[in-house]
């Protein structure tokens, strides 16, 4: 049932959206073609993963759609999402159409309240509508615009005081989304001219969050066509690999039940020891592009920080819950998974500059060796072909024999040593020989 402060909370909206927009013709409005981005793209977090830990899939601070919007805990920053809707509205000059009509138009918040759940996997709360949606939306868009230009931001703004490591945190989150077409067309009717795209401005807030050592192109930034902001990430880390996917062996399950199993690419220490060389990869479009040529595995870098793994267990989810999509955050979580065993697997993956580490050596290196075991199921593994290339070359014998060296002959007193102990055990086998002739 909607509470009396709920309809208090309405009306103060379409207040604030009254006092600062003229009226204008809806008729553009109402003729959005909304069609486009209706199949079910926004998931609640599978049981396994949530009990596994379920801090990583609810919300700190900022209730975003419908799914956490009845939390107590989240409603008090309702009022701060309003005053960005204001500052949205009083700082855009030119707006193409108004706000106010949205907030009071039944038919328009009915219309768009319908398409909407078609995006969500579960039924919506009837407590969150049109309204509420337009509110998280406006709140985004002007978040995102004050995250660029310093001076829309007011000097007390608590989101950029102390909280944005919150929404950092909670605008990753899987059930915290609300479909990209809801955000693009409260972007373009409130743009100014020769504006960036919404896309440019959602991917510099992503590097932020997930830094890398690359970065998609500004070019390339208009083809993705994402679902909402967590797939916008899966799609800036996954197509470039995707381009590839055609020139490399890709495993399907049906391959798995055919051919017995596949057989995971060995750990770091291990690797080491069979002759290949782990390298960081500079130049590479995804962290996805890892390689292995003439005994060298290159893995593109990563920070790990506070954050991460949660960004890294919503991505999985939406691979997993999302219908025909690729499973490439999936593989290359079990790729490092299968690589990293032991703390030493881990240090070794350190001093080759794979990680640029920021959190509990022991959190991360759980994180790697449990991922893959909460509930995860990988409809087509990327890495095939290359573990099947690296544990060939680790079965050959020259390989071995130069990692032998390698090892036990890396500085001169090594060599010297090397060179004592077989010197001692020809005197000592010399001495034997005599005394067994005496």
């Amino acid at each position: 049932m909607e509470t009396r402060s709920d309809n208090k909370y309405r009306l103060r909206v379409k207040n604030l959206i009254n006092t600062h927009v003229d009226s204008k013709d809806i008729e553009n409005f109402m003729s959005l073609d909304l069609s486009a981005s209706t199949t079910g793209c926004i998931f609640k977090v599978p049981d396994i993963p949530r009990s596994q830990n379920q801090n990583a899939y609810v919300p700190i601070a900022f209730s975003i759609g419908p799914w956490h919007y009845s939390n107590p805990n989240l409603r008090a920053n309702d009022k701060l999402k309003t005053l960005y809707l204001r500052d949205l509205i009083s700082k855009d000059r030119n707006p193409k159409a108004t706000l106010m009509e949205l907030s009071n138009s039944e038919m328009y918040i009915l219309e768009l309240s319908r398409k909407v759940q078609e995006c969500y996997s579960s039924p919506v709360d009837q407590e969150y509508d049109g309204c509420d949606l337009l509110v998280d939306g406006c709140f985004i868009i002007e978040f995102l615009r004050k995250f660029q230009d310093k001076s829309r931001r007011d000097p007390d703004d608590p989101v950029f005081s102390y909280m944005l490591q919150f929404l950092y945190h909670d605008l990753m989150l899987l059930e915290n989304q609300i479909p990209w077409f809801v955000l693009e067309d409260i972007f373009h009717r409130t743009c100014g001219n020769n504006e960036k795209p919404l896309i440019w401005y959602v991917s510099a807030f992503l590097k932020q969050i997930f830094p890398i050592a690359f970065v998609p192109t500004e070019g390339n930034l208009p083809s993705l066509q994402p679902k909402h902001i967590l797939d916008l990430l899966r799609l800036w880390l996954v197509s470039p690999i995707e381009e590839e996917k055609g020139k490399n062996t890709v495993l399907q399950i049906d391959d798995i039940v055919t051919n017995g199993g596949w057989k995971p690419i060995p750990p770091a220490s291990f690797l080491r020891k069979a002759g290949v060389k782990i390298k960081r990869k500079l130049m590479a479009d995804s962290i996805l592009q890892v390689t292995f040529r003439n005994g060298y595995l290159e893995i593109p870098p990563l920070e790990f920080r506070q954050g991460t793994e949660d960004v890294f267990q919503n991505l999985i989810c939406l691979e997993q819950c999302l219908t025909k999509c690729p499973h490439g955050i999936t593989s290359y979580v079990t790729l490092l998974g299968c690589l990293i065993n032991t703390p030493m697997d881990f240090n070794l993956l350190c001093e080759a500059g794979i990680f640029d580490n920021w959190m509990n050596p022991e959190d991360v290196i759980n994180f790697f060796n449990k991922a893959i075991y909460r509930g995860a199921y990988v409809k087509d593994y990327y890495y095939l072909e290359l573990s099947e290339q690296v544990i060939e070359y680790c079965n050959r014998k020259w390989p071995r024999l130069r990692a032998i060296y390698r090892n036990e002959f890396t500085t001169p007193w090594a060599i010297i040593s090397q060179v004592v102990a077989g010197f001692l055990f020809i005197f000592t086998l010399l001495q034997t020989l005599f005394t067994i002739m005496r």
